[in-house]
């Protein structure tokens, strides 16, 4: 039995039993589970977040992690002092914010509960952010979002 340890930042997200799976047997891991080092970034890109973080979500490989945080230093110019979507690329070591609008403009509001497709490109959200696709949010409650992170775009699900 192998084990795994997601780790966003240094706060812990997911630690999850890597057991050979039986037929018929439901399992959130990745079909392939990742060994060793691979589940941590190297230590010298770990930050210690401000915050907390909740929700993950991972895509078909494990190696893009969507969570939310109210940590604000968990990427630059984080100001807006609510929740936000983010995506840690294993491989390219990187945290990126994706509940900000298809300018990059940080949402005014809290954005919770990714969940990022098999292949990682879409990550959908759900955000009380008015400002996320400027114009065309009136109506005052909880919207979902999705936004393209190969080409850019935060859109609306309505």
């Amino acid at each position: 039995m192998r084990s795994g340890v997601v780790v966003v930042g240094t706060a812990l997200v997911a630690a999850v039993p890597c057991s050979p799976r039986r037929p018929g047997s439901p399992s959130a891991l990745p079909s392939q589970p990742l060994s060793g080092s691979a589940w941590a970034p190297p230590a010298s890109r770990r930050t210690t977040s401000t915050a907390a973080s909740a929700h993950p979500a991972l895509n078909g490989r494990g190696g893009v992690i969507a969570f939310d945080s109210i940590a604000t230093n968990l990427v630059d110019s984080d100001t807006n002092g609510d929740a936000d979507v983010f995506v840690r690329d294993r491989a390219a070591g990187e945290t990126t914010r994706i509940s900000v609008s298809t300018r990059g403009r940080q949402g005014d509001g809290n954005s919770q509960r990714p969940d990022v497709s098999g292949d990682g490109r879409w990550v959908v959200f759900d955000s009380t952010a008015k400002d996320l696709v400027p114009g065309t949010d009136t109506n005052g409650v909880l919207d979902v979002f999705v936004r393209d992170r190969a080409t850019g775009p935060t859109q609306p699900t309505w």
